[in-house]
């Protein structure tokens, strides 16, 4: 599938949020016109974030995102309730980033179990598997919980991760 990938960054002054907000609309009318999704990924930066892991401000932003009219959201992983309370929300598809490498392989594939639960689509992962040397066989252990229901324990001990 082809897609447009816009940031959308949260926590700069007001004024340039909203030429933030400006932009993103600018593009989904333009993703509209080509009948191309768009995809958005809500980002806390600048000075008036206080945290990286504002849950409130990256919810606000998912609200905001879809009322803009975006297609396709993805977001960090905010746990299994919150991400299900957000999703189940939402009329959009919604796919979980992988974030910072992690050196526990376990981990990414329970985060990626825990999001599927919680009515996420998939994930959008980059590190956490083109930087493995296992890298094809970490595609395959995220293949089978997304696509095939298996837990993360089945694959972890099916794979030998």
């Amino acid at each position: 599938m082809d897609a447009v990938k816009i940031l959308f960054p949260l926590g700069l002054e007001k004024s340039t949020q909203a030429e933030v907000v400006q932009v993103i609309s600018k593009a989904v009318e333009e993703c509209e016109h080509w009948d191309m999704p768009l995809v958005v990924e809500p980002v806390l930066q600048g000075e008036n974030v206080s945290e990286r892991n504002d849950l409130d401000l990256i919810e606000s932003a998912v609200r905001i995102a879809v009322e803009i009219g975006v297609d396709i959201l993805k977001i960090q992983f905010l746990g299994e309730e919150r991400l299900s309370r957000i999703i189940h929300r939402l009329r959009v598809p919604v796919f979980v980033l992988g974030g910072p490498k992690s050196d526990d392989p376990k981990q990414v594939l329970k985060v990626v179990q825990e999001s599927v639960r919680s009515g996420a689509k998939g994930v959008m992962f980059g590190k956490n598997v083109w930087q493995r040397e296992n890298m094809e066989e970490v595609m395959a252990a995220l293949k089978s919980i997304i696509h095939d229901d298996l837990s993360y324990e089945e694959v972890v001990q099916r794979l030998n991760l």
